[in-house]
């Protein structure tokens, strides 16, 4: 008995599913009817019991190519209408990309110098130990190798920093962009930078004028 619910409950679908496909399939006749209330009706089915319409609303070749052309012009026309607005808008777009990735890479940067720091440090305590553990003249080839271990290692992590740069953006940026954002970054380290040691010159004029 479950076995035979199941068939028809099989059988009943695929019905459905034709019977859809079919008035799918007509969607181009519109059937069009009055009601005993004068009340005009359009439907894709043929209506029971009443006498209807039958209405092609389908398009020949030449009027698809037709609406093609239409819709195509319509565009071209809204496109130098507001070609001004539209230009402006993805400059504008664009514009906010590049200060968005630059804040990003600022950002970056200042954690990674901080990082940078704490590295070469480290690299440096090491090399002591390096000194520490072989004499430089006796043991040069032991030594040598030591100091080059810590330095290939400060550059596999100084190289994995600048990955990280990736980060700010992904792989739809376009290069333009990225190259601008990377530019206005580099510039803004630059003049950070001799802010920075400006600020140093100023300090060490005035050490130098309170000791007179």
């Amino acid at each position: 008995m479950h076995q035979l619910t199941k068939k028809i409950s099989l059988v009943l679908c695929c019905a459905t599913a034709l019977l859809s496909a079919s008035v799918w399939a007509d969607a181009d006749i519109v059937y069009r009817w009055t009601d005993k209330n004068g009340s005009i009706h359009y439907s894709p089915t043929k209506p029971y019991g009443v006498q209807y319409e039958t209405i092609d609303t389908s398009f020949s070749a030449v009027q698809r190519d037709m609406i093609k052309n239409s819709e195509r012009e319509k565009a071209m026309r809204d496109y130098e209408q507001n070609k001004d607005k539209i230009l402006a808008q993805k400059e504008k777009e664009r514009n906010a990309l590049i200060q968005r990735i630059q804040i990003c890479l600022d950002i970056l940067a200042d954690k990674q110098e901080y990082q940078k720091r704490r590295i070469i440090d480290q690299a440096v305590k090491d090399k002591f130990q390096c000194e520490a553990k072989y004499h430089k003249e006796k043991q040069k080839a032991q030594y040598d190798q030591c100091v080059l271990m810590i330095e290939n290692r400060k550059m596999l992590s100084f190289n994995k920093f600048d990955e990280n740069y990736k980060n700010c953006y992904n792989d739809d940026t376009p290069p333009d962009v990225i190259d601008a954002a990377m530019k206005k970054h580099l510039e803004n380290r630059a003049n950070s930078s001799k802010k920075k040691d400006s600020r140093i010159r100023d300090k060490i004029r005035e050490n130098a004028n309170g000791k007179r």
